[in-house]
C-alpha cells in the first residue's frame, strides 16, 4: 500500500518498496520548510533501517544555495545520527542537474549519502538503481 501526502502542489509518496518520493512544483521557503519537516519525520521513523531511499522530481526553478544550506545545517544539528540515504534525482535539463549536484554535495557533509542524477525520462532506471544494495 502506498501512502500519499499532498499539500497544495507538493506531493510526498511513501511507496511499498521503501522509496520515499517527493515532487516539487515550486521552491518557496514554505515548500523547503515542508520538505525538511517531512525529512525529519522520515529520518526519525527509519532511524534503524540503515539506508533511506529517496526519489526526487525537481522543479525547473531552484532554491537558493543559502536557503538550502541553512536548513541542512539545522537538520544536521537536530538529527546528527540520521540514517544514510540513497537519492535518485530526476531532472528536466542539464543546467538543473549541475545545480542539484552542488546541492547534493552540501547535503552530504557527513559523507553518508549517495546521489545519482537521471533525466526525467529515465524514472524506471532511477527506481532500479535505488533498489540496488
Amino acid at each position: 500500500m502506498t501512502a500519499e501526502t499532498k499539500t497544495s502542489k507538493r506531493l510526498y509518496v511513501a511507496h511499498d518498496n521503501g522509496i520515499h518520493e517527493f515532487i516539487f512544483p515550486d521552491v518557496s521557503n514554505e515548500t523547503l520548510d515542508w520538505w525538511f519537516a517531512q525529512l525529519d519525520q522520515i529520518y526519525i521513523k527509519h532511524a534503524n533501517d540503515g539506508v533511506v531511499r529517496f526519489l526526487y522530481l525537481s522543479a525547473d526553478l531552484l532554491p537558493s544555495i543559502s536557503a538550502v544550506t541553512t536548513r541542512v545545517r539545522a537538520q544536521n544539528r537536530r538529527l546528527p545520527n540520521r540514517p544514510a540515504t540513497r537519492v535518485a534525482v530526476l531532472y528536466n535539463n542539464a543546467r538543473t542537474m549541475v545545480y542539484l549536484n552542488v546541492f547534493s554535495q552540501i547535503a552530504n557533509t557527513v559523507g553518508r549519502d549517495t546521489t545519482r542524477f537521471f533525466n526525467k525520462d529515465h524514472r524506471q532506471e532511477a527506481i532500479e538503481w535505488l533498489l540496488q544494495s
